[in-house]
């Protein structure tokens, strides 16, 4: 029987942590921690990062399992090549998961509940190669944004608890693969509901290199 303790524990939202960063002018890196919230039972998932049969580009999300890692990853690995330009690509993602999400949003409205971008809603970070590297963030408010000019970009509940080491980290002469494991063990170790290991890939237009969380 479940005590006190835990039922609060399972009310918790997910402390997800995915993270991007720019390792040079033709590849990135993505990262994230293995916790998802199923039916508001916390897991150890695994690997949630994803990456496309036959293109460049991998991603991860942050909220609803079901919405992000069941139906819009199965629409990302169908899509066919040859892919458009970035900013093509990035209004037919966006349509498709604004979609999601908007019937997930009708149907707890219908029931009297109201949604919660944390549990119930989700959020896509993906990256990689089409016309040039890029990394695209799509929220649950129907908004896509191509962020390359930055540096580092996250999402998830634990992405200010990412931003605050990477700030601390810019001070410092860090190539960006330590950087970002340190980043991602930082946020790991220090926000609650997080959860190891953390996994690290690199997605260039010459393919995608996993296993980076560990030094070789």
């Amino acid at each position: 029987m479940l005590n006190k303790k835990h039922m609060l524990e399972m009310k918790e939202p997910p402390m997800t942590i995915i993270s991007a960063m720019k390792e040079s002018e033709s590849s990135i890196l993505l990262a994230s921690d293995s916790e998802v919230s199923i039916n508001g039972i916390r897991l150890n998932y695994g690997n949630k990062l994803c990456r496309h049969p036959d293109a460049n580009l991998a991603w991860a999300i942050s909220g609803d399992h079901t919405i992000g890692a069941d139906r819009f990853t199965s629409w990302l690995k169908a899509y066919k090549p040859p892919f458009p330009d970035w900013e093509t690509f990035s209004d037919k993602a966006i349509e498709k998961f604004s979609e999601l999400n908007g019937q997930r949003r009708k149907l707890m409205e219908l029931s009297g509940v109201k949604p919660t971008a944390e549990n119930e809603l989700c959020d896509c970070l993906l990256v990689g190669y089409l016309d040039r590297p890029n990394i695209l963030v799509l929220n649950d408010n129907g908004i896509a944004t191509l962020n390359w000019r930055f540096d580092f970009e996250s999402i998830g509940v634990g992405r200010l608890h990412a931003w605050v080491a990477y700030k601390a980290l810019m001070r410092f002469e860090i190539p960006p693969l330590p950087k970002m494991r340190s980043i991602m063990e930082a946020v790991v170790t220090s926000a609650s509901n997080c959860n190891q290991p953390v996994y690290i890939w690199r997605v260039s237009q010459n393919g995608i290199f996993e296993g980076l969380e560990r030094d070789k």
